[in-house]
C-alpha cells in the first residue's frame, strides 16, 4: 500500500476493504483489518486514492521507532514535533507537504495517521 495508490489497487494487494467512515472533506475512511492499516481516500468509487494512511496497530513503527502504545515522552523526542497537548502530536504537517499525526489516549499512543496532503 502506498501513497496515491488507487483503492482497487491496494485491494488487489491486501484484499476487500470496508468503509468505516464517509466524509465530504476527506473522503472515505476504508479499512483493511488484514494489514491493521486505513486509508483516507477522497473522490468518485472508481478514482479514489490513498491520501492518508492510518494505523492502530503496534506492528509498525516508524523511522524513530515509535509504533501504536509508546509513551508521548518518545514521541516528544522526535526532532522537529510539535506536541499540541497531551493528546496530539505531528509532524511535518505544513499546507499540501507530508507529515505525521501522534494521537494520545490515557499518555499512550493509539494511532498514527501519516499524510502526504492535508
Amino acid at each position: 500500500m502506498s501513497f496515491l495508490e488507487t483503492r482497487n489497487d491496494v485491494e488487489r494487494t491486501v484484499g476487500k476493504g470496508t468503509t468505516v467512515r464517509n466524509d465530504e472533506r476527506y473522503g472515505r475512511e476504508i479499512r483493511y483489518p488484514k494489514v491493521g492499516l486505513d486509508i483516507y481516500a477522497p473522490g468518485p468509487r472508481h478514482r479514489e486514492v490513498a491520501f492518508a494512511i492510518a494505523t492502530t496497530s503496534s506492528r509498525y513503527r516508524t523511522a524513530d521507532g515509535v509504533r501504536v502504545s509508546s509513551g508521548l515522552k518518545q514521541v516528544a523526542a522526535i526532532k522537529g514535533i510539535e506536541c499540541i497537548d497531551e493528546h496530539d502530536c505531528q509532524h511535518g504537517n505544513v499546507h499540501n507537504k507530508p507529515g505525521t499525526a501522534f494521537g494520545f489516549r490515557g499518555g499512550k499512543l493509539w494511532r498514527i495517521v501519516i499524510t502526504i496532503l492535508d
